[in-house]
Formats: structure tokens, C-alpha cells, sequence
């Protein structure tokens, strides 16, 4: 089995199991390190934080250590749900998307499909090229509120991971949620 159809196998598990979102984040694509895909179920939850996934868990306040019984919580309790807008991104040698805003536009069909299927009350755009090109899209009156990474990710110290919580939580509070 490819590293594609692992991750299309991880994510079809856990889309299976909602039916409409509370909150639908949008990341702008898997990690190159595919073993760090956010739906794999194989890895402990690292503390303090060091992938995405980690980072959306603690300032959620899912504390399981456990990646199913978290995800589990993230999808089927609390209907959160968390997609790609690059389903199989092209990397360059030194690791960086190659073509971001190509690669988001060429994947525009899969993420309309996405969000008539969720039907999301509310969206997170996690990063800001996707957030440039979502605006661009036409995705009819759905809105969507973008959150930066890029600084937070950068800084892998107590600092950075507790603005991050903060600012989610602000921006979770600021839509009712």
C-alpha cells in the first residue's frame, strides 16, 4: 500500500464516523513526514507539542495521550473535523511545498466536495496561502476564520505552544463555540 492510500485510508475511517461538523479545520496539506499524518492512529500525542495535531489537541483540552481515543473525542464527541486542502502534496528536496497555490487550485473539486459533505457550521483555516485561495474560491456563503501558523510552528518552546492555545481559544470563544 502507497503512502497515499494509507492516508486516504485513515481519513475515510474517521470521515465515516461524522456526518456534519461543528467546526471544520483546513490545513493546507499532510506533513511530508507522512507517519505524522494527523488521522494516524499509531503515535502518542506529543507533550509538549510538536506536530499540528498535537498543538489542535492541547488547546482543545483533549488530553488522552492516547491518538485514538483523542481522535476519537475530536471526531465523534466533540464533531470536529480536519481535512487537507492538498491531498497529495509535492514536496521540494530541501522538504517545502512546491507550488502551494497550484497545488490548493488543483485540489478545488475535492474541497467543495469536502464541505457539501461536512456541511460545517464554522471553518478554521489553519495557515494563510490556503486562506488566500479559499477566498478565491467559489464556495458559496460559507465563512471561515483564518488562524497563522507559520509563527507558532517556528517556535518550539512553552511560549509558542501557550499563544497558540490562547489564540485558538480566542478565536473558538469569538465564534461561540
Amino acid at each position: 500500500m502507497t503512502k497515499l492510500e494509507e492516508r486516504k485510508k485513515a481519513y475515510k475511517f474517521w470521515r465515516d464516523k461524522i456526518h456534519k461538523a461543528s467546526i471544520l479545520f483546513i490545513a493546507e496539506s499532510p506533513p511530508k513526514n507522512t507517519s505524522n499524518y494527523f488521522y494516524f492512529t499509531d503515535k502518542k500525542i506529543n507533550q509538549p507539542p510538536k506536530f499540528l495535531s498535537d498543538h489542535l489537541f492541547s488547546a482543545l483540552n483533549i488530553k488522552s495521550s492516547n491518538r485514538k481515543k483523542a481522535l476519537t473525542h475530536f471526531v465523534c464527541k466533540k464533531r470536529y473535523f480536519l481535512i487537507d486542502a492538498i491531498e497529495n502534496p509535492k514536496f521540494t528536496t530541501k522538504g517545502k511545498l512546491r507550488c502551494r497555490k497550484k497545488q490548493i487550485l488543483e485540489n478545488e473539486k475535492r474541497i467543495k466536495e469536502e464541505l457539501n459533505l461536512l456541511k460545517p457550521k464554522k471553518i478554521i483555516v489553519i495557515g494563510k496561502t490556503i486562506y488566500n485561495v479559499l477566498c478565491k474560491l467559489d464556495i458559496g456563503k460559507l465563512t471561515f476564520v483564518y488562524f497563522p501558523t507559520n509563527w507558532i510552528i517556528k517556535e518550539k518552546n512553552k511560549t509558542g505552544i501557550k499563544l497558540f492555545n490562547e489564540k485558538l481559544k480566542r478565536i473558538l470563544k469569538r465564534m461561540n463555540i
